[in-house]
């Protein structure tokens, strides 16, 4: 049997969701990847991940199966399987995993009476005094970009002192040869997530750090944390906020109660 499918290795950075990911014109949350079915290719041969390899392992397990190949005659045309054809396939299934049927769409159709009191005060926080609006704006829950929050490292990199310089510091694969990044504005930035099925999709930010949505709303009403990059890339926006205990509550209700729609089984 190939790669590290029976191990289990503790990674930098947390797994991000798959919730409404077709949204993103870029993947990874360091956006070193392009669209669904570019990034599908690389967890395959990622050496922290299933650390496989197409042309050994992974297309002759497809080309031996006695479905596969009959499916991507139907799907392409053609039986002869490619990692740039397995890619496009599940990119196209991923992009099913939609969920755009939570309390804040039916408001956002008209639905006054759609979000719970609690919720809808979160609403209002959320788009006035706790300014989440500014990284998260309606109807996407995200303004596609990247930012540094000051978010604390976690994992191995807590444990040896690394840091993870994000979107500042990668490899830019939508390129050949991949092509390395190396821009100090950009230091500890990570990718801005969308929102609907948060409550779900913990722990959160990018390397798992915060536990529950109510430390995610704590660590920013307190400002985010320092600023790791050493180029002074934290987001302005990010300053301490002086909300209430109610106010937090009722924000985590938005989160938790008027962003999760039915879950993709």
């Amino acid at each position: 049997m190939a790669g590290n499918r029976y191990k289990t290795i503790l990674t930098n950075r947390n797994t991000p969701t798959i919730y409404n990911s077709h949204v993103f014109p870029n993947l990874f949350w360091d956006g070193r990847a392009g669209s669904l079915a570019h990034q599908a290719m690389f967890p395959f041969e990622g050496f922290n991940e299933m650390n496989s390899s197409w042309t050994e392992h992974i297309i002759p397990l497809l080309e031996g199966d006695d479905q596969y190949p009959g499916m991507f005659q139907d799907a392409f045309g053609s039986s002869r399987i490619s990692r740039v054809r397995a890619g496009e396939a599940i990119g196209a299934y991923e992009a099913t995993i939609s969920v755009f049927d939570t309390p804040f769409d039916a408001y956002l159709a008209g639905d006054t009476a759609a979000l719970s009191p609690a919720a809808e005060a979160g609403r209002q926080l959320f788009f006035g005094k706790a300014g989440c609006v500014a990284c998260h704006p309606a109807p996407m829950l995200t303004n596609m970009g990247f930012a540094n929050l000051g978010v604390p490292e976690a994992g191995p990199n807590a444990l040896y002192g690394n840091l993870d310089y994000g979107h500042g510091k990668r490899e830019d694969l939508t390129v050949f040869p991949h092509q390395p990044i190396d821009v100090p504005a950009d230091y500890m930035k990570f990718k801005v997530p969308q929102l609907r099925m948060v409550a779900l999709t913990g722990p959160y930010m990018h390397n798992g750090a915060l536990k529950t949505l109510e430390d995610v709303v704590e660590f920013l009403d307190q400002g985010g944390g320092p600023d790791l990059s050493g180029t002074g890339s934290k987001d302005p926006a990010i300053v301490p906020l002086g909300l209430t205990a109610q106010e937090k509550a009722d924000l985590v209700a938005f989160l938790r109660d008027g962003l999760t729609g039915t879950p993709i089984e």
